[in-house]
């Protein structure tokens, strides 16, 4: 939560988050000292695997039971065995844009039959619904118990005719909610309701749009090829000067001689990196960065997760720790159908 300024108590100026607790004591530079750190945690792990490079990027979807299924440009290289069976469900990273989507791991529910198969079914809903039109300034979209908001991304298709101003299978836009039962569109996120100049004919449907759909790949590419596992913002001035930030977390992969890529990251810079991994079980982080001056934090080096000595010197990295920042655990596999997955995580920040 953001930090107010207010109240001063016998030690100085007392600090405030937005829910008017009291968290640390105000320094002349504006920098606070936490009473107690402030945590992160997750135990409920969460697994991801790299599809094979042939995947591409995903332009379509349809569905598969209900759930959202990936339409890929090539094999997905993955396996029921490996993907679907574990314990805590292993899923893909997908990018979304131009739609509702939130990018993310989601979940692999089904695959194509064998390796061959180039769809892959996640666990997001895919909704749908039968609509007719309403000619008129506005028109109106007649959508029974349709559960959209302003703003949603939405597509239509038909066995007949639409309105000449839905043709061409674009994207529109929900803009007004007229009641749990119909809605007006427009063609930009709260631009002009459009105007239908007819009902159109035959079966019209309505399609919640979550956008055009990237599936990361395997490869040794951080811009292209890292996966997060999670994330979550640090605000500006939770970590003080002189305080530190822990990091704990607990990876398990895939044991082979492929390689595979472990990090944790703060801000742009990497607490922890691996490097490249292999015939590794499980990897126990245990990171401690201690803020020098206002920008600066420094740890032990980046290969070294947190225990024991190191033959190089420590790293001492630029952050700007008075704005928000992302911490963030992430994977990278050369292969495809490798696992890694994030048992959980706990950080401290103070």
């Amino acid at each position: 939560m953001p930090i107010s300024y207010s109240l001063r108590g016998s030690n100085g100026l007392i600090a405030f988050d937005a829910s008017n607790n009291p968290v640390g004591v105000i320094n002349p530079d504006g920098t606070v000292n936490r009473f107690s750190p402030k945590t992160f945690t997750s135990f409920a792990g969460v697994s991801a695997t790299a599809v094979a490079s042939t995947f591409g990027a995903v332009g379509s979807y349809d569905s598969n039971s209900g759930n959202v299924r990936l339409n890929g440009t090539g094999a997905h290289g993955l396996t029921t065995a490996a993907i679907i069976t574990p314990a805590i469900n292993t899923g893909v990273y997908v990018t979304w844009t131009g739609g509702n989507g939130v990018s993310g791991v989601y979940p692999v529910t089904a695959l194509d039959v064998d390796t061959s198969g180039t769809k892959i079914t996640i666990n997001l809903p895919y909704v749908a619904g039968t609509v007719t039109c309403t000619a008129g300034t506005p028109g109106v979209v007649n959508y029974t118990a349709h559960g959209r908001v302003a703003g949603d991304a939405i597509k239509f298709t038909t066995t007949g005719t639409l309105p000449t101003q839905l043709q061409g299978g674009g994207v529109f836009y929900v803009k007004s909610v007229t009641s749990a039962n119909s809605f007006t569109v427009a063609s930009t996120v709260g631009g002009t309701d459009l105007t239908f100049d007819s009902a159109g004919s035959g079966t019209h449907t309505c399609t919640l749009w979550y956008g055009s759909a990237a599936v990361i790949a395997a490869g040794s590419t951080a811009a292209t090829n890292t996966i997060t596992l999670a994330s979550f913002t640090v605000e500006g001035n939770t970590l003080t000067t002189g305080g530190n930030i822990e990091a704990n977390g607990l990876f398990s992969i895939t044991s082979s001689a492929n390689n595979k890529v472990l990090s944790v990251s703060y801000g742009a810079s990497d607490l922890y990196n691996s490097g490249n991994l292999t015939t590794t079980t499980t990897v126990n982080v245990n990171k401690i960065a201690w803020a020098r001056g206002t920008g600066t934090v420094v740890t032990s080096p980046a290969a070294a997760t947190g225990h024991g000595t190191a033959t190089t010197a420590y790293q001492a990295l630029t952050l700007a720790y008075t704005t928000d920042l992302t911490l963030a655990f992430k994977t990278m596999m050369a292969t495809a159908n490798e696992v890694t997955t994030l048992q959980g995580y706990q950080v401290a920040v103070s």
